[in-house]
């Protein structure tokens, strides 16, 4: 207890003193380009009202590619919109065999990073966003058949966490973890049954970012 309390002071007292001083206001705005891979969890199938027996979707290990514009109006804080989009392929449907298809996920967000200060090369930060996001369950198959291929729209959040290095005066990049999830929307199988589908997801994502001055 005692040198995990010393740890987490140690990664705080940076910040507390930077809070501490005048606020400095940056406007730095900048673009940033992301990318890398996704790991998405098994993904529910729940009928309404017990329609049909509820299934599991499982997808291979996929990609996730972003853009975003922010501004920086503080040394220790980032704000910016994102625009991303992952893509899975379906693995197994349980139960069921024959599986196929594809689920994809394109998000809005708005993000809010607080950079840890060092004074050196690298920076820690820590992240959250919030927005909406458009699910896709791309021509998802089992014993043969399509049984949906529909879209929704969920609410979105994430969590970020990395690490920032300067390259040069106006480059850095950045590695980060990530996870994503939604709430549970509605979709509709070929059939025209109802059922809810939630999204979660661990991301590695590399990122390099510009600052337009």
């Amino acid at each position: 207890m005692r040198l995990a309390l010393l740890a987490f002071l140690l990664v705080c007292l940076p910040l507390v003193g930077a809070l501490s001083e005048e606020p400095r206001f940056l406007s730095q705005p900048y673009v940033a380009v992301r990318g890398g891979w996704s790991n998405l969890r098994d993904m529910p199938v729940d009928y309404h009202h017990d329609a049909k027996p509820d299934r599991d979707i499982g997808f291979d290990n996929g990609w996730l590619a972003g853009l975003a514009v922010g501004t920086q109006p503080r040394d220790w804080l980032r704000v910016e919109l994102e625009l991303s989009h992952r893509q899975h392929e379906v693995a197994l449907v349980m139960p069921g065999s024959g599986a196929g298809g594809s689920a994809g996920a394109t998000a809005g967000m708005v993000n809010a990073y607080l950079d840890i200060p060092t004074g050196g090369r690298f920076t820690p930060y820590f992240g959250i966003g919030i927005g909406a996001a458009s699910l896709a369950q791309q021509d998802v198959r089992a014993d043969g058949t399509v049984f949906t291929d529909d879209r929704s729209w969920a609410f979105a959040y994430q969590a970020m966490a990395g690490v920032s290095a300067r390259l040069a005066p106006l480059w850095s990049s950045s590695l980060e973890y990530r996870w994503f999830g939604t709430s549970s929307p509605v979709f509709s199988d070929r059939e025209g049954y109802f059922y809810d589908s939630e999204t979660r997801a661990h991301a590695l994502v590399v990122g390099v970012t510009r600052s337009l001055w």
